[in-house]
């Protein structure tokens, strides 16, 4: 009959297991059900990111293109302008020139008519005599020879000079209002350029604004106030370009001073990654971190501070940890050893009572 207890005893506890069992992998399952699902949305949300990101990208790329073609066309303009303005200045001066050489000839001849006149040559008949009996073959003569110095004269001046006057000033107008429109298209795109620029900016600043913010938040609770971290930007005082400059990261430890993150020992370095990392995650948090031995060179002290930064993460985002410190195994609602027996790898669990 004692055997037959005990027997029972076993079967009850190992049906209970079992149930035990099933319930925990019902209650894993929900949790792997709703870690995709998160992991779903989070994928989608970056792919959308993505995309904005590539049509901003494609639009500064198309927005470059057509300001350097503008460019080129707005250089070929002013050469065809200046070409434009000393051929208009030639022909200014000829016909500045030529209306000079005109008005002093049309002077000239009026001149010369008054002295005919004057000198009763005013008249003559056909028969080469006039009513005063000289001989009118003179005046004929005088007359011919100033006609011929005018065709002579006229042959020489560019009679087309004003029409070309005249289409050279269309042309330099037309070419002048395209100019204009030339420059305000390409003003346009500088400023859109300007304001992608500043947008990415703001973005940047924004968010490493956050990220310090939750640095000095983070390294304060795992020093209980007495330690400081915080980010500084090596272009601090934004004369150069925030995106090709530095960051740097200054921890001070309690009684100790400020130094930059590289210059710190083992420990005091995965403490300060361990706080920069979590920070850096608070701009999109994940739903799950996995650790593994990030104790390993850490002092009693540091490990208590490491402690208590996962123990308030934790209300967050779930921690999956490798650690073989006695102090962090302590924190844990779930415990997972792994032991080796006869070659082969065991597991067993425990789960800490939630009255802990």
């Amino acid at each position: 009959n004692s055997e037959r207890d005990s027997m029972q005893w076993r079967i009850e506890d190992i049906r209970k297991g079992l149930e035990q069992a099933k319930a925990d992998a019902r209650e894993s399952a929900q949790i792997v059900r709703r870690c995709r699902d998160e992991l779903d949305a989070l994928t989608e949300e970056l792919r959308v990111m993505r995309d904005k990101e590539q049509e901003v990208i494609d639009a500064s790329s198309s927005s470059l293109t057509r300001l350097q073609r503008y460019d080129e066309e707005l250089r070929s303009l002013l050469s065809d302008e200046k070409r434009l303005s000393k051929q208009l200045s030639t022909l200014e001066r000829e016909l500045v020139l030529y209306s000079k050489e005109y008005n002093d000839l049309k002077s000239k001849e009026e001149s010369l008519i008054r002295e005919l006149n004057n000198n009763g040559y005013g008249h003559y008949n056909n028969n080469n005599d006039d009513e005063y009996g000289y001989d009118g073959s003179y005046i004929n003569n005088i007359l011919k020879g100033l006609e011929e110095e005018y065709n002579m004269l006229k042959s020489n001046v560019n009679q087309l000079a004003n029409r070309s006057y005249i289409q050279l000033i269309d042309g330099y107008r037309g070419m002048s209002e395209k100019k204009n429109q030339l420059e305000e298209e390409r003003n346009a795109i500088v400023r859109f350029i300007e304001q992608i620029e500043g947008e990415k900016r703001q973005l940047f600043l924004d968010a490493f604004s956050r990220v310090d913010r939750e640095v000095r938040s983070i390294f304060a609770t795992m020093t209980d106030g007495a330690g400081a971290a915080w980010l500084e930007m090596d272009d601090a005082d934004g004369n150069g370009d925030i995106f090709s400059s530095g960051l740097t990261f200054i921890v001070q430890f309690p009684n100790k001073p400020a130094r930059e993150s590289n210059s710190l020992s083992g420990g005091e370095k995965t403490i300060a990654a361990i706080t920069f990392l979590l920070a850096l995650q608070s701009l999109k948090p994940a739903p799950f971190y996995l650790f593994d031995e990030i104790d390993a060179h850490l002092d009693s002290v540091n490990t208590e501070r490491l402690k208590r930064i996962i123990r308030e993460r934790a209300n967050i985002s779930q921690i999956i940890m490798v650690t073989l410190k006695d102090a962090l195994v302590a924190s844990a609602d779930m415990i997972y050893g792994v032991y080796a027996r006869d070659g082969v790898s065991q597991v067993i669990r425990y789960r800490i009572p939630i009255a802990r």
